[in-house]
Order: structure tokens, then sequence, then C-alpha cells
């Protein structure tokens, strides 16, 4: 009978050693952190008519790329591996040489607008993400800022505004 006792209480105890020895949390998977940017901007179609609109923008590993907007909406996307932190997105509007010429053409357009609507609509953010959460280093959503202007004060207003910065982000950089 002490045998048997003997043996149960020694399989007790080799199971309750397993038991402890599978509770580790040797077995968790780390995923290697990754850097995401997101920029967006939407800007008029009169906008676009008057302006010459350039982005300037850096990818999540730094490679600093220009781009001409040539539609309406223009956006970019990059997830890449590992944690970066430089970010730049800057928008300008320049305003195009023969304004005038357009300006006069927008004026002539058969029963045309009475306002010229520039408009522009930029989101911008940067995150880093890991197995756990997302830790956000910054993400807006700006208000798109209707600018209507009269059709009688259009060209010296755009006179006045002949080179715009829509958008800066971070908003030291020049």
């Amino acid at each position: 009978m002490k045998c048997i006792k003997l043996m149960t209480l020694l399989m007790v105890a080799a199971l309750a050693t397993v038991t402890f020895t599978a509770c580790g949390d040797d077995d968790k998977i780390e995923l290697p952190e990754r850097t995401t940017v997101k920029y967006t901007v939407s800007i008029s179609g009169d906008m676009l008519r008057f302006y010459d609109i350039t982005i300037n923008y850096l990818t999540p590993t730094g490679i600093e790329r220009n781009e001409t907007l040539s539609e309406h909406t223009w956006s970019y996307n990059e997830t890449v591996e590992g944690r970066y932190y430089e970010f730049k997105f800057i928008v300008r509007a320049i305003l195009k040489t023969n304004f005038r010429e357009l300006v006069e053409e927008y004026k002539n357009i058969p029963d045309g607008p009475t306002t010229a609507n520039l408009q522009t609509s930029p989101i911008y953010s940067a995150y880093f993400t890991n197995n756990t959460a997302a830790n956000t280093y910054d993400n807006r959503r700006q208000e798109a800022e209707e600018q209507n202007v009269h059709i009688t004060e259009l060209e010296t207003y755009l006179e006045n505004n002949s080179s715009l910065i829509l958008v800066s982000f971070p908003e030291n950089v020049k």
C-alpha cells in the first residue's frame, strides 16, 4: 500500500512539474515593428486651373520625392518594417504664369460660375505598429478650406496669393 501511495505521489509531482513547465511564455511570438505613412490631398478644379500644385514628401525610409499634382486627388500610402522618425509632406501652389488668360477664359464660360472655388483638403498621418497596438506619431485631417472668390476679384486675389503652402507636415519643415 505504501508503494502505491508513493507511486501516486511521484506521479502527481511529475504531472505538476510538466504542467508548470508548459505555462512558460517562451512561445510568445514578437512581430516586428512597422512604420506607416499616409498622405492625401484633394484640390478643387479651380485650384488646378490657376495653380501648379507640387508635392514634396519623404517615404518611411527617408527617400525624398517630388511630384506634380495633375488630378483632383493625390494619395500616398506605404508601410515598411522597422521604426522611422523622419516625416515630411509639403503641398505648394504656385500661380501659373498665364493666369490672366485663364481668368479671362473663366469669365467667358457660358452660364459660368460667379465665384471660383479654391478649395484644399489634406489628410496626413504617420504611425508605428507592432503586435500589441498602434502608436500614432501624428494623424490629422485638416478641414476642407473653402476659399470662394468672386469672379470680379479673382485676378487681384490670384496676384496677391501667387505662392501658397497648403500643407506643411511637420509644421517646422521648410
